[in-house]
């Protein structure tokens, strides 16, 4: 059976209640407990003094009498108050017993009888006699003790309580806690359980949309990889094609010049398979990249360009191509828009060697806001402007023989890895190229 956590949180809760009402109820018990005592303890004070007071006064009206009929030797003397108030006592129902003691606890030999406590040796040394004290001999009776006055002397009264009484209004109060003590609980729990049954149908409720949402999200996901990896395995496929159109043309050329000379230049063969094996070979690594969607590591501008810079001399050995310094030149990008990118960057420096063999190309990078832009320079002597709207056409070539594929493709590449690539300039002195996209915040 599976337990959601929220429920683990009711628990304890619930234990936490639980413990809470025990502390109180124990709390209240002893208490109402204390309470019981201080009323017994109040109740026989009081009818302990009015007691005494009632005696002595009776005592000493009889003693006055005899004192008128000349018969002093006959008159009450202290014993005798205190046993009558100890007579008087046990008419109470519930008092069992009576002691008197002096007043440093000393027992007070008495006709009726005496003893000695060492309770009593205790209350005398307190110098609070207000407050309760009282002894409880378990299964048999509790002992209060008070101090009083007569009208001559003071002295300690030990009184016994048969402890039914009490302990019956003890009996009453734990029923009746434990009747309060346990409605209050089931209250209590009842009122958890629905607080907790609400969050945790909300809590319900809250996952059901977000697990909807996400399988949501994951199906979006899946459609976007799916749409990213037709566009950049298309566009890497045809960018592969348009590279190799200028060594396979040049390999062309070869044969037929070979027919007519019956002979072969080896050296320029080999020049024209390794520029088609580091194209197939530069093509199958980014495939693969695009395939697994990796970005197992970062490059910087700086070393992109030096690549560019390298791949030049298997374009062309007339023209140039420089890299102007700029801070945006640290500025890294993962090895997925690297290779992108310098497929862009590179068809762009082809067409402009192209167009004219000696061309001077540079490369400049800039920081925009949270963009990084790239410009590709030449001096190639511009577009005419009505060939600008099809620029990035694929059925339009505004070179002879072309196929109009190269700015198409580099166009699809770049909207593969979310740049834009647009024609700033082009006039009498060439040409710029800017390649635009999101800064890295990595």
């Amino acid at each position: 059976m599976n337990l959601r956590k929220e429920w683990l949180g009711f628990f304890l809760s619930l234990g936490v209640l639980f413990l809470l009402s025990c502390i109180l109820l124990f709390h209240s018990r002893n208490q109402f407990r204390k309470q019981v005592i201080q009323s017994n303890h109040n109740l026989l004070k009081a009818e302990l003094n009015k007691l005494t007071d009632d005696i002595a006064f009776k005592l000493l009206d009889r003693d006055l009498v005899l004192f008128d009929l000349d018969l002093p030797e006959i008159t009450s003397d202290r014993k005798q108050m205190l046993e009558e108030v100890i007579l008087d006592l046990l008419t109470i129902p519930k008092v069992m017993q009576a002691f008197a003691y002096n007043e440093n606890g000393t027992p007070i030999s008495l006709s009726i009888g005496s003893q000695t406590n060492q309770d009593a040796i205790l209350f005398s040394s307190l110098k609070n006699s207000d407050t309760p004290f009282y002894v409880h001999y378990s299964g048999q009776h509790f002992s209060y003790f008070f101090k009083t006055e007569s009208l001559d002397n003071s002295f300690i009264m030990e009184i016994q309580v048969d402890e039914k009484y009490i302990l019956e209004e003890w009996g009453l109060i734990d029923q009746e806690i434990k009747r309060l003590g346990l409605t209050s609980f089931f209250t209590g729990s009842l009122l958890l359980f629905l607080i907790f049954k609400f969050l945790s149908d909300r809590l319900k409720d809250r996952e059901v949309k977000l697990e909807q949402k996400n399988s949501l999200l994951q199906k979006t996901n899946q459609k976007l990889a799916q749409s990213y990896k037709s566009v950049g395995l298309g566009a890497l496929s045809g960018h592969l094609m348009h590279s190799l159109k200028t060594p396979l043309t040049h390999l062309q050329m070869i044969t037929k010049e070979a027919e007519e000379r019956k002979e072969i230049d080896v050296q320029e063969l080999r020049e024209v398979q390794m520029r088609i094996g580091e194209l197939v070979s530069q093509s199958l690594h980014s495939l693969q990249d695009v395939e697994n969607r990796q970005t197992a590591y970062t490059v910087s501008l700086t070393e992109l360009f030096e690549q560019v810079v390298r791949k030049k001399g298997g374009i062309s050995t007339d023209g140039s191509v420089t890299v102007k310094p700029s801070t945006a030149l640290a500025q890294t990008i993962d090895n997925l828009q690297g290779t992108l990118l310098l497929s862009i960057i590179t068809s762009l420096v082809e067409n402009a060697f192209e167009t004219f063999s000696g061309a001077d190309v540079s490369l400049r990078a800039d920081i925009e806001s949270q963009k990084v832009i790239i410009h590709v320079e030449d001096n190639c002597g511009g577009i005419p402007e009505n060939e600008k709207p099809f620029l990035f056409d694929p059925s339009k070539s505004r070179k002879k023989g072309g196929t109009g594929l190269g700015l198409a493709i580099s166009k699809q590449l770049a909207l593969s890895m979310d740049a834009e690539l647009s024609l700033k300039k082009s006039d009498e002195s060439g040409s710029v190229f800017k390649i635009s996209f999101l800064k890295s915040t990595t």
